[in-house]
């Protein structure tokens, strides 16, 4: 088995595809890991986990058919999410084997987001791997490679530093504005959407201070949503006037629609003149797909931070710390392939011990034609304390020989030794 990676960013895709993916993300999961099993295709994907997120898309495979499972993967992906296969095909980078290990620890470590130590990442891949695990598709393979990555990802925040602030696109993004229009302690702001980023907004603003913090949502979730959090549910009657007193509004809403229209851009600020409130609209946009319709960019006094402002204007974290990131994420990478190198020799301990086992078994059958059942089973347990004890270094020993890929000198002592050509062995029991 060997683990394979497809996936795409910010970087691959227009994040309006990217979204489209994201909201499909359990459709693809489902159908991809489901209709492996159903169609026979269960030694192709053993297992997968798949991470849908405001900027990656990414699925983690545990297969013993490298292209039997990307062209399965493609057909999936380009079927749930409507997207041309061919175009689909190009825009999901391949990775396999340890480099999948190397891109998922930075990933969940925050050096592969769009802004560099994020603190939302983490807690997505973890949340990647259990709703695999809920629905038995994680394999104790994709189990370990998940975990692991976790651990690396603490232990970079906690070495480093890097995005122990719990730095975000949502975070970076409300600093960017009160580095253009000043603080926002005591003000009022305004949130469009209910999804996950909304939770991270919410959290964002009083964190800045917020003095009051209004919520809006197109399907009716706003009410649901501010029962058991410090924000204000607000009608679709009451939108202007909220929207007309505000000193930011946040779009973080997962619309396939615009949240802010071009009319409701204009009506908002004839209403602060007929107010005579300070005229203008601040945004902060952060929903995957554009929330501000185009041609409100264009009226007078509406000002917009959206993603791509954001990710070119965001502050750099600092050299050092991305550096000292980096070597952890290096030293786990080889740990990873050592891990797996020393797995590679298992078949082999495994024809050892039965092949030994085989001894044994003779042995033991010897005994009791001569001795009867009761001496025959002292026998055999005495003989397997032996054998254990026997082997227990030599499995060590084999371990620690793979990782530095010397497992060929124990093949040969094994054959010295004990008269046994352990690669043989190993074959025949593959056939």
């Amino acid at each position: 088995m060997v683990f394979v990676l497809l996936g795409a960013n910010y970087n691959d895709m227009p994040l309006e595809q990217l979204e489209s993916l994201e909201r499909h993300t359990n459709e693809i999961r489902e159908t991809l890991l489901g209709s492996a099993k159903a169609a026979g295709a269960a030694n192709a994907i053993a297992g997968g986990v798949l991470i849908g997120t405001c900027n990656r898309f990414e699925v983690y495979l545990d297969t013993d058919n490298f292209h039997r499972a990307i062209d399965e993967t493609v057909r999936v992906v380009s079927q749930v999410s409507g997207l041309d296969s061919d175009y689909v095909s190009k825009a999901l980078r391949v990775s396999y084997g340890s480099s999948v290990a190397q891109h998922l620890y930075s990933v969940a470590s925050g050096l592969e987001s769009m802004i560099v130590g994020e603190g939302e990442i983490a807690g997505q891949v973890k949340r990647s791997l259990a709703e695999a695990q809920a629905d038995g598709q994680a394999t104790s393979a994709l189990n370990s490679l998940f975990q692991t990555a976790s651990s690396v990802a603490k232990k970079v925040a906690t070495d480093t530093g890097l995005g122990v602030a719990g730095r975000s696109i949502v975070a970076s993004g409300i600093e960017l504005h009160e580095g253009l229009y000043g603080p926002l302690a005591g003000k009022t702001a305004v949130i469009f959407g209910t999804g996950a980023y909304a939770r991270v907004t919410v959290a964002a603003l009083q964190r800045a201070g917020v003095a009051a913090i209004y919520v809006y949502s197109e399907s009716g979730r706003a009410h649901e949503f501010s029962s058991n959090r410090e924000t204000i549910p607000v009608e679709r009657g009451e939108l202007r006037q909220v929207l007309a007193g505000a000193a930011v509004i946040v779009t973080a809403s997962g619309s396939r629609n615009y949240a802010i229209s071009f009319h409701l851009a204009k009506d908002v600020l004839e209403r602060q003149r007929e107010l005579g409130l300070p005229v203008g609209l601040r945004i902060v946009d952060v929903a995957l797909a554009p929330s501000v319709a185009p041609h409100a960019y264009e009226l007078e006094n509406v000002n917009i931070l959206d993603m791509e402002y954001i990710r070119q204007h965001a502050p750099r974290e600092h050299s050092e710390s991305v550096l000292a990131a980096r070597e952890i994420v290096a030293d786990a990478v080889a740990e990873f392939e050592a891990e797996q190198a020393a797995r590679s020799v298992d078949p082999m301990i495994s024809a050892l011990r039965a092949h030994v086992g085989g001894w044994v078994s003779e042995e033991v059958d010897r005994v009791r034609k001569r001795a009867g059942a009761e001496t025959a089973s002292e026998v055999e347990r005495s003989l397997n304390r032996v054998t254990n004890a026997l082997l227990h270094t030599p499995s060590i020993n084999a371990k620690e020989l793979a990782k530095t890929g010397n497992h060929e000198d124990y093949v040969q002592a094994v054959k010295t030794l004990f008269g046994i050509d352990l690669n043989a062995l190993e074959a025949r029991d593959e056939h």
